[in-house]
């Protein structure tokens, strides 16, 4: 059979459009807050297999569809505020995904659907034949609380403050380990990604999706020569074990005229970030200003 990749996205009518709205206020003359609403579509694009499906010519197709052509509405909440004994600002967001595409092998992949000879690498393919397979949904509530501080190293730095913004990011999926109409637990996997040497023919051959996600980050930031040369380093950190190390150096020579320079270094375990675990990068960019 060949095989048919079909990325489903959005008709270009006026239903696709997206819309939103936001409120801001300041609460008790110390705290920014708002609240907004908005629709959107999933960034990352969530695969449904379709089988195999026979044309007229008696070629068999082997069909997959990437879909993320369905507006999700997202609630949020945010508040902003100084924190004198810390002589930081506080960030605190929170955001409600509502009815966002999700994958479980089984539904999406037809995985272990079908009896012993259905399970194998190619029974499989023909588990989703006749629309048999669906797009599972998922609530997700997704956060950040962060904090942003100046202060000042005279070792290291005689003339210019640092600036250290740490966050801690976490995502949880409201509908992980709901119980289905056959009995079985749902355990949500990573929008169809396997993992590395895995054939696919098993629930377990593909990254799990935790319930609750998160990871923590912190960037720390000066400037040199009166603002000319900012050196910086951002360090990630998932609770999983997955981090990632990226320094930076940005080189102003002239108003018209910056230079880049970035390696990011990821290791860890197989998952979100450490999906480019074997692949160190160093880039270097110049930007020249014409206006």
């Amino acid at each position: 059979a060949q095989f048919v990749l079909l990325d489903h996205v959005p008709k270009k009518r006026f239903e696709s459009s997206r819309y939103g709205f936001r409120l801001q206020t300041v609460v008790n003359r110390s705290h920014t807050v708002s609240g907004w609403m908005y629709t959107t579509f999933p960034n990352t694009p969530t695969a449904l297999s379709q089988g195999l499906v026979r044309t007229s010519s008696g070629d068999q197709l082997f069909v997959t569809e990437t879909i993320h052509n369905k507006l999700v509405s997202v609630f949020g909440l945010a508040d902003s505020f100084f924190v004198e004994p810390l002589d930081s600002i506080a960030r605190l967001e929170v955001e409600y995904f509502d009815n966002e595409p999700a994958f479980t092998p089984e539904d999406n992949l037809g995985v272990n659907q079908g009896t012993s000879s259905g399970t194998g690498a190619i029974g499989v393919l023909r588990n989703c034949s006749n629309s048999k397979c669906r797009l599972p949904r998922a609530d997700f509530l997704r956060w950040e609380t962060g904090l942003d501080r100046f202060f000042f190293v005279r070792t290291l730095n005689p003339t210019n403050s640092f600036l250290a913004t740490m966050a801690v990011v976490g995502s949880w999926n409201m509908d992980e380990g709901r119980r289905r109409s056959d009995g079985s637990i749902t355990d949500f996997r990573y929008y169809g990604q396997r993992k590395e040497g895995a054939v696919g023919n098993n629930p377990n051959d593909f990254v799990q999706l935790k319930r609750v996600e998160a990871f923590g980050q912190l960037h720390l930031q000066t400037d040199y020569l009166h603002g000319r040369l900012t050196p910086g380093l951002t360090y990630i950190q998932n609770v999983r074990g997955t981090h990632a190390i990226n320094p930076t150096l940005t080189y102003r020579m002239k108003d018209w005229m910056i230079f880049d320079l970035s390696y990011i270094m990821i290791g860890g375990e197989f998952q979100q970030l450490g999906f480019f675990r074997d692949r160190d990068q160093i880039s270097m960019t110049a930007t020249l200003q014409l206006n």
